[in-house]
Protein backbone atom coordinates (compact mmCIF):
# COMPACT_ATOMS: atom_id res chain seq x y z
CA UNK A 1 0.00 0.00 0.00
CA UNK A 2 1.46 3.37 -0.97
CA UNK A 3 0.72 6.83 0.43
CA UNK A 4 -0.97 9.04 -2.13
CA UNK A 5 -0.97 12.28 -0.08
CA UNK A 6 -3.75 14.27 1.50
CA UNK A 7 -7.13 14.48 -0.18
CA UNK A 8 -7.66 17.53 -2.40
CA UNK A 9 -9.17 20.59 -0.73
CA UNK A 10 -12.29 21.92 -2.42
CA UNK A 11 -12.31 25.65 -3.33
CA UNK A 12 -13.80 28.03 -0.76
CA UNK A 13 -17.49 28.67 -1.13
CA UNK A 14 -18.16 25.69 -3.37
CA UNK A 15 -20.42 24.02 -0.81
CA UNK A 16 -18.17 21.01 -0.47
CA UNK A 17 -16.53 22.19 2.77
CA UNK A 18 -16.41 19.63 5.51
CA UNK A 19 -18.64 20.34 8.48
CA UNK A 20 -17.08 22.42 11.25
CA UNK A 21 -15.77 20.22 14.06
CA UNK A 22 -17.20 22.74 16.53
CA UNK A 23 -20.67 22.83 15.07
CA UNK A 24 -22.74 25.92 14.44
CA UNK A 25 -23.32 28.30 17.33
CA UNK A 26 -26.81 28.33 18.75
CA UNK A 27 -29.02 31.27 17.84
CA UNK A 28 -29.17 32.57 21.42
CA UNK A 29 -25.39 32.24 21.99
CA UNK A 30 -23.64 35.41 23.22
CA UNK A 31 -20.71 34.49 20.95
CA UNK A 32 -22.67 34.03 17.77
CA UNK A 33 -22.84 36.42 14.85
CA UNK A 34 -24.26 39.76 16.04
CA UNK A 35 -27.64 40.76 14.75
CA UNK A 36 -27.59 43.19 11.87
CA UNK A 37 -24.09 42.12 10.88
CA UNK A 38 -23.08 40.80 7.52
CA UNK A 39 -21.08 38.05 9.11
CA UNK A 40 -17.68 39.63 8.46
CA UNK A 41 -16.45 40.95 11.79
CA UNK A 42 -13.64 42.97 10.22
CA UNK A 43 -15.56 44.60 7.41
CA UNK A 44 -15.31 48.31 6.74
CA UNK A 45 -17.91 50.48 8.48
CA UNK A 46 -20.73 51.65 6.30
CA UNK A 47 -20.26 55.31 7.28
CA UNK A 48 -17.75 57.54 9.09
CA UNK A 49 -18.52 57.23 12.82
CA UNK A 50 -17.70 60.89 13.55
CA UNK A 51 -18.41 62.52 10.24
CA UNK A 52 -16.01 63.53 7.50
CA UNK A 53 -13.01 65.67 8.49
CA UNK A 54 -13.16 69.35 7.60
CA UNK A 55 -11.22 70.25 4.45
CA UNK A 56 -7.80 71.74 5.15
CA UNK A 57 -6.61 74.86 3.30
CA UNK A 58 -3.08 73.43 3.28
CA UNK A 59 -2.73 70.72 0.61
CA UNK A 60 -0.39 68.78 2.89
CA UNK A 61 -2.83 68.66 5.77
CA UNK A 62 -0.88 70.81 8.24
CA UNK A 63 -3.14 72.79 10.55
CA UNK A 64 -2.92 76.57 10.36
CA UNK A 65 -0.78 78.21 13.04
CA UNK A 66 -2.68 79.60 16.00
CA UNK A 67 -0.23 82.50 16.27
CA UNK A 68 0.18 83.40 12.62
CA UNK A 69 3.49 83.88 10.90
CA UNK A 70 6.43 85.32 12.87
CA UNK A 71 7.30 88.93 12.04
CA UNK A 72 10.38 89.39 9.88
CA UNK A 73 13.50 90.97 11.34
CA UNK A 74 14.59 94.44 10.31
CA UNK A 75 16.51 93.10 7.29
CA UNK A 76 13.86 90.68 6.10
CA UNK A 77 15.66 87.52 7.17
CA UNK A 78 14.26 85.21 9.82
CA UNK A 79 15.68 85.53 13.30
CA UNK A 80 18.14 82.77 14.27
CA UNK A 81 17.07 80.06 16.68
CA UNK A 82 18.38 80.16 20.22
CA UNK A 83 21.64 78.25 20.56
CA UNK A 84 22.18 77.98 16.83
CA UNK A 85 25.70 78.14 15.52
CA UNK A 86 26.57 80.60 12.82
CA UNK A 87 27.97 78.96 9.69
CA UNK A 88 30.57 81.74 9.64
CA UNK A 89 31.82 81.19 13.19
CA UNK A 90 35.58 81.00 13.49
CA UNK A 91 37.58 78.91 15.89
CA UNK A 92 39.07 80.83 18.77
CA UNK A 93 42.82 81.03 18.94
CA UNK A 94 43.86 79.25 22.13
CA UNK A 95 47.57 78.77 21.54
CA UNK A 96 48.47 80.25 24.94
CA UNK A 97 46.39 77.79 26.98
CA UNK A 98 49.55 75.78 27.58
CA UNK A 99 50.95 78.63 29.67
CA UNK A 100 48.22 78.28 32.29
CA UNK A 101 48.55 74.50 32.47
CA UNK A 102 52.34 74.64 32.75
CA UNK A 103 52.16 77.43 35.34
CA UNK A 104 49.76 75.40 37.47
CA UNK A 105 51.90 72.25 37.29
CA UNK A 106 55.09 74.12 38.17
CA UNK A 107 53.33 75.99 41.00
CA UNK A 108 52.19 72.71 42.55
CA UNK A 109 55.69 71.26 42.13
CA UNK A 110 57.09 74.42 43.72
CA UNK A 111 54.74 73.98 46.66
CA UNK A 112 55.78 70.34 47.16
CA UNK A 113 59.44 70.21 46.08
CA UNK A 114 61.07 73.59 46.31
CA UNK A 115 60.93 77.29 45.63
CA UNK A 116 62.67 77.16 42.23
CA UNK A 117 59.63 75.56 40.57
CA UNK A 118 57.38 78.13 42.28
CA UNK A 119 59.42 81.02 40.82
CA UNK A 120 59.07 79.64 37.28
CA UNK A 121 55.37 78.90 37.96
CA UNK A 122 54.86 82.50 39.10
CA UNK A 123 56.44 83.89 35.92
CA UNK A 124 54.34 81.62 33.69
CA UNK A 125 51.18 82.44 35.68
CA UNK A 126 51.70 86.16 35.04
CA UNK A 127 52.26 85.48 31.31
CA UNK A 128 49.15 83.28 31.23
CA UNK A 129 46.99 86.01 32.74
CA UNK A 130 48.35 88.50 30.18
CA UNK A 131 47.48 86.09 27.36
CA UNK A 132 43.93 85.82 28.69
CA UNK A 133 43.65 89.60 28.89
CA UNK A 134 44.82 89.92 25.27
CA UNK A 135 42.40 87.22 24.10
CA UNK A 136 45.05 84.70 23.11
CA UNK A 137 43.89 82.20 25.78
CA UNK A 138 40.66 81.34 27.51
CA UNK A 139 41.75 79.63 30.74
CA UNK A 140 41.88 82.49 33.20
CA UNK A 141 41.06 80.18 36.11
CA UNK A 142 44.24 78.14 35.65
CA UNK A 143 46.41 81.24 35.52
CA UNK A 144 44.81 82.65 38.66
CA UNK A 145 45.15 79.36 40.53
CA UNK A 146 48.79 79.05 39.47
CA UNK A 147 49.46 82.62 40.62
CA UNK A 148 47.93 82.02 44.06
CA UNK A 149 49.62 78.64 44.56
CA UNK A 150 53.03 79.94 43.50
CA UNK A 151 52.76 82.98 45.84
CA UNK A 152 51.77 80.72 48.75
CA UNK A 153 54.55 78.25 47.89
CA UNK A 154 57.17 81.02 47.66
CA UNK A 155 56.14 82.52 50.99
CA UNK A 156 56.22 79.12 52.73
CA UNK A 157 59.60 78.23 51.24
CA UNK A 158 60.95 81.69 52.13
CA UNK A 159 59.91 81.10 55.75
CA UNK A 160 61.51 77.66 55.70
CA UNK A 161 64.79 79.05 54.34
CA UNK A 162 64.78 82.00 56.76
CA UNK A 163 64.14 79.62 59.66
CA UNK A 164 66.98 77.38 58.52
CA UNK A 165 69.37 80.32 58.21
CA UNK A 166 68.37 81.74 61.61
CA UNK A 167 68.95 78.40 63.38
CA UNK A 168 72.55 78.15 62.12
Amino acid sequence: MSYSGPPPVPPHGSGDEPPSPYGTPPADSPYGVPSGSTGTPYGAPSQEPYGAPAPSPDPYGAPPSAYGTPPPTSYGTPAPMYGSVSPYATATNTQANGLGVTALILSILGFLCGGVFAIVGLILAIQSRKAVAEGRANNSGLGTAALVISIVALSIWALVWLGALASN
